[in-house]
């Protein structure tokens, strides 16, 4: 490079850069380098990757040039961009690979600024370029870049104003920058190349368990494919990094990200990103108008499109589809399509062979047995290899039956890895030596000198990997035991403490790996230990090209019967056959005895206890026994691990063994609060955090569920001394919450509420607001045994007693837990929650006592408060009305005549018409009558309640939340009003009270249509109709409604 630049600052060379100059850029590289590189390599500590990091600075900034507000700071500017880079390629390498493998590596020629400019700087282009440019414009460029005027000089020569000189400056050198982008091809390669490099190493965040950082990394990449030129290519990137933020990032999930997603997808050509949108269409239908949907518009608009991927993985879609409406011939004939079509490199090639499979064995095994006692998986997992050792990036499944009265994961042997960054097992490593996961898990190599037993032989000096992920949904331990050159020879899961295994029962491999993964290999396993659960897996590889390997697993669990003699099997019959599928209680006594009596452990106590508890209390409140004696209104068994996480104190939710019954009455909100420390977990993501003490404020904003965007406020206040039944404590803090964000049915969850923590001791009390906190639930410590150290202080022994203090008449609430340690030393936590309401003698609507204080009031000649409060007595009773449904037995014209009855009700109510309080439940109330008048046929008047539906929730989504609307005719409610999106009643007085009925004026938003009317289950009434064209229409009217 010529260096007749070295005179100029650096002001100058950026704008002779712009004007189109490359040499002048090249000088700005070697003036800057190793300054750039001294950055990057201050985060990174790896020369060679501060290299690209240096290189990826310089050409994003030679793209961004004109956006540099101060020439003169271009240093300084690409120092910050380099050391930014560095971050990036940080966050986007850690956890899948060693960066110090990089570190103390010498520089030494490799790095070659001047390879990543383009030389584009040939005299005759950039003058070719410039007379392209409109008079103006050209003139202006050519005088200040070429005959050294300064702007002000241009502007009294040209007889304009200094800003139109800028103004030209500025678009001569976007001009110019594009035109010379444009005709470089060679730069234009370079960089799609260099994206591409990072799109793919986005991709590899798919084995990554925890995605913190994701979308920086999601941001970063995005951003460089964005300033990409024009190209297929281009757009092919972006719908493969707008695909992972669809999937990857929470709150993500929405119909604008899509429409991006789909037209990336078009103008890029990318088969995935197409098949995906295809899938989201596919989703929006069910039944015949699915089929008729795929095989009618789907394929063939796919056809000679050249996807084959996506018209592959339609024919996959609608043998699904085939097969749940029991077209069972054409099913298989559709599997036949994709997998004809769909190439072996695609890991969904071996999830169609998967599937037949699976199929297959539904046919001869399960057909006509109860879905929810059997599950069969045909599944595929793509694996990639990294330095030799093969990690997992993706998997599918298909499935058959809903069963889930066992270890689920016990019959998917590969699916473990996912829980560990992919990873199955590490090379060179010794046993003692443990391996950390994204997610704070654990990879342990426990021995190499085991001897398993199996069905295909003994197997001496095998290794023994244990994986203990840890998540707030998984706390299990897996223990792999392998055999070099065969494989995986037994597989153990301990879930909530139990333990599940399948051995290996035959095999074919050749290859020496720890995991062989040659082409042809297979694997067989059955259950080990007992005949109650029939488990089966078959593994096989499909493919393996050196790079990526594809295995097929197909699976199945059978419940064959509960084996008294089993601990785990009595827990899971109590767990599946205490409500198992007709909407009945049924009799589990005899396991929840039996599992008492064969409890030997410290936890299996535990368990047994807390389980006859709650199924005590589900007899007790038989809703078909006359003489039960209370009403079941919150009351749960659930289990799970306490664990560490950067300073937090996390509870994990382990649902296997869980079981529960809940209902709803009048007045039973209070109930609702037992779970004292699901409502921090909920609010902030853990139970305890090191840096709540007295002045720490902070606030979080994240997303629950994938679908709620929770924002909570919490600081800590010092309590001082504070009394409650289990006893006085002092020095106290109070934990103070305030959030918002989760959905209709949890939202009572958010909200203001205190926890008050004592050391030595941990949490005493609880104190919850509602209903704008016109009220307050609150539970107490009223017993504890063990003490420990700090404010969380749990520890193997600890029982605490919670309790709600001046429960309503008639209702009791409390929770209990125990912390006990599993078998591998990790804290578990036991709850028995309870929230019952006594029967008393008269039923709700006879009671009087609303209308006995009238009388008082009217004979204390407080008439304005009379008025009032007879007012509000005539709202309750339409509310008892409007929810005193009858019992379902499946009689659509008796629903249809209910909800309708409803509809006029509210009418009357509000004066012969529906008030805008009312638009929301009116609403609901007209969709559910459609649905109930489809059942028999009269579809012109379920059309016409549809129409009504829309049109209610059209204008009750149009109102804000918080507006005060009127709730009636004036007169007969003494004006009352309520405020939109509350149960809270704002009262002529000025008071505020609370409606008796939950939700009746806040939600009805409108997704309940959508819901429905997709629904696999529980709106069947909807089934005539489902075939015709305009309830595809109204599906797609439906999806605004949904968020």
């Amino acid at each position: 490079m010529i260096r007749i630049y070295r005179s100029y600052d650096d002001e100058t060379l950026v704008y002779m850069t712009l004007a189109g100059d490359q040499d002048a850029y090249g000088e700005l590289v070697l003036r800057w380098q190793s300054a750039a590189l001294s950055q990057a390599n201050s985060v990174l500590r790896s020369v060679y990757l501060s290299e690209d990091a240096v290189q990826d600075a310089f050409v994003a900034a030679w793209l961004k040039l004109n956006t540099l507000a101060d020439p003169s700071k271009f240093g300084a500017w690409v120092c910050k961009a380099a050391k930014n880079r560095a971050k990036n390629i940080l966050a986007r390498y850690s956890g899948w690979m060693d960066i110090s493998a990089y570190e103390n590596t010498e520089a030494g020629d490799a790095f070659s600024p001047e390879a990543t400019l383009i030389d584009a700087s040939e005299k005759e282009e950039l003058h070719n370029a410039i007379k392209s440019l409109p008079e103006k414009v050209r003139t202006v460029i050519t005088l200040h870049y070429f005959e050294g005027l300064s702007v002000a000089e241009i502007a009294d020569r040209m007889r304009i104003s200094v800003g139109t000189v800028k103004w030209h400056l500025s678009d001569g050198r976007k001009r110019l920058r594009g035109e010379l982008m444009a005709t470089n091809e060679d730069y234009n390669d370079t960089l799609t190349q260099r994206v591409m490099k990072k799109v793919e190493e986005l991709k590899l965040w798919s084995s990554k368990t925890d995605k913190t950082g994701f979308e920086a990394a999601y941001k970063d990449v995005l951003a460089d494919v964005t300033d990409l030129p024009e190209s297929e290519k281009k757009y092919h990137a972006m719908a493969d990094v707008l695909l992972r933020g669809f999937w990857w990032l929470p709150g993500k999930k929405n119909d604008d990200l899509v429409a991006r997603i789909a037209d990336a997808a078009e103008k890029g050509h990318n088969d995935e990103a197409t098949a995906f949108i295809c899938s989201k269409d596919d989703a929006k239908l069910s039944g015949d108008a699915k089929i008729e949907f795929i095989r009618d518009k789907q394929i063939p608009r796919l056809v000679g499109k050249d996807l084959p991927l996506s018209l592959g993985s339609e024919w996959l879609a609608l043998a699904n589809a085939y097969f749940e409406s029991d077209k069972r011939e054409e099913g298989y004939d559709a599997l036949d399509k994709a997998e004809s079509i769909i190439s072996k490199r695609e890991s969904r090639h071996a999830k169609v062979k998967a599937a037949r499979e699976a199929e297959r064995i539904f046919d001869l095994k399960f057909k006509d047995k109860n879905e929810k006692m059997f599950r069969m998986r045909g599944a595929a997992t793509g694996l990639r290899f990294d330095a030799g050792v093969p990690v997992l990036y993706e998997y599918e499944e298909w499935n058959e039956g809903r069963g889930y009265c066992f270890i689920r994961d016990a019959s998917f042997v590969p699916g473990f890895a996912k829980y560990h960054d992919g990873r199955f097992y590490y090379d060179n490593a010794k046993p003692g030596d443990t391996f950390k996961s994204s997610d704070g898990g654990e990879l342990i190599f426990i021995s190499d000198n085991e001897t398993v037993q199996t069905p295909a032989g003994a197997f001496d000096n095998c290794e023994l990997w244990e994986s203990r992920p840890q998540s707030e949904y998984n706390m299990n331990v897996y223990c792999v035991h392998y055999k070099r050159g065969v494989g995986i020879v037994k597989y153990e899961v301990y879930d909530s403490n139990i333990r599940e295994a399948v051995i290996l029962s035959s095999y074919k491999t050749s290859g020496d790996k720890l995991l062989p993964l040659e082409s042809g290999n297979e694997w067989s396993y059955v259950r080990d230990g007992g005949d109650s659960l029939d488990i089966m897996i078959k593994m096989c590889v499909e493919y393996n090209d050196g790079e990526r390997v594809n295995l097929s697993v197909v699976s199945y669990i059978d419940r064959v019967y509960y084996n008294e003699n089993s601990f785990s099997d009595m827990a899971s019959a109590i767990r599946f056959e205490y409500f198992p599928t007709d909407d009945k209680l049924h009799d589990v006594s005899k396991y929840a005895e039996r599992l008492s009596a064969l409890a030997a452990t410290e936890s299996e106590k535990i368990h047994a206890k807390y389980a006859n508890s709650i199924w005590q209390r589900l007899k007790d409140s038989d809703w078909t026994d006359p003489d039960r004696k209370t009403e079941c209104i919150w009351n749960f068994f659930s289990c799970g691990h306490i664990y560490e996480k950067t300073g937090e104190t996390c509870r994990t939710h382990e649902p296997t063994f869980d079981f529960e019954l809940k209902g709803w009455d009048k007045g039973c909100m209070p109930v609702h609060f037992n779970d004292v420390f699901g409502m921090l977990t909920e609010n902030f993501e853990c139970v305890f955090s090191d840096q709540w003490v007295p002045g720490y404020r902070t606030n979080k904003d994240f997303w629950r569920w994938d679908k709620c965007n929770v924002k909570t406020t919490l600081y800590c206040e010092d309590a001082g001394t504070v009394t409650v039944k289990a006893g006085t404590f002092d020095n106290c803090i109070k934990i103070c919450v305030e959030s918002k964000g989760l959905d209709e049915g949890h939202d009572y969850i958010n909200g203001d509420k205190n926890f008050i923590f004592a050391p030595g001791t941990g949490l005493i009390r609880t104190e919850n607001y509602y209903a704008e906190k016109t009220k307050c639930a609150v539970f107490e410590l009223t017993s504890y045994t063990g003490t420990g150290e700090g404010y969380f202080p749990y520890k193997d022994g600890s029982v605490i007693r919670f309790e709600l203090i001046d429960p309503p008449a008639f209702y009791t609430a409390w929770s209990e837990f125990s912390f006990i340690n599993d078998c591998f030393g990790r804290l578990m936590i036991y709850a028995d929650r309870a929230g019952t309401e006594e029967r008393h003698p008269a039923p709700e609507y006879l009671e009087t006592a609303d209308e006995q204080k009238e009388e008082e009031l009217w004979e204390r000649k407080e008439y304005l408060e009379y008025y009032t409060f007879w007012g509000k007595n005539n709202l309750e009773i339409l509310l008892h009305q409007l929810t005193h449904a009858p019992y379902n037995q499946g009689d659509g014209r008796l629903f249809s005549k209910w909800h309708m009855f409803r509809m006029k009700a509210i009418e009357a109510f509000c004066g012969g018409e529906v008030l805008p309080a009312w638009y929301g439940y009116y609403a609901s109330a007209s969709f559910r009558a459609a649905c109930a008048t489809f059942s028999f046929g009269a579809f012109d008047r379920a059309k016409e309640l549809m129409e009504t539906a829309f049109t209610y929730f059209d204008k009750w989504n149009a109102i804000p939340n918080g507006e005060l609307l009127d709730v009636g005719v004036a007169e007969i409610t003494a004006s009352m009003k309520v405020k939109k999106g509350s149960d809270v009643l704002i009262l002529q007085t000025g008071e505020k009270a609370v409606a008796s009925v939950d939700g009746i004026f806040k939600g009805n938003k409108g997704d309940i249509m959508y819901r429905g009317m997709t629904a696999s289950r529980g709106w069947e009434w909807f089934n005539p109709a489902r075939n015709e064209p305009f309830f595809a229409e109204y599906i797609k009217r439906s999806e605004k409604y949904v968020d």
